[in-house]
């Protein structure tokens, strides 16, 4: 399960990916919420465009399963 919330997220989960042998799950809300921060200094700030484009990346680079925060 990648938690990551520092440093080069992307490269660091393809990295994992890369050397997996097991089914590999994030909580995308995490990148979501560090993206904001870095182009808009709040990490609240973002749409749900922000939110597909992040979901979309990670389906694609490999990821196995995605979790939310529920409420």
């Amino acid at each position: 399960m990648d938690l990551s919330v520092g440093g080069n997220l992307r490269n660091m989960r393809a990295q994992v990916i890369k050397e997996s042998t097991i089914p590999l799950g994030t909580v995308p809300v995490y990148e979501i919420a560090v993206d904001a921060s870095i182009k808009k200094n709040n990490l609240l700030s973002f749409s749900y465009l922000d939110m597909l484009n992040v979901l979309e990346f990670q389906a694609k680079e490999g990821v196995d399963f995605l979790l939310s925060i529920p409420e």
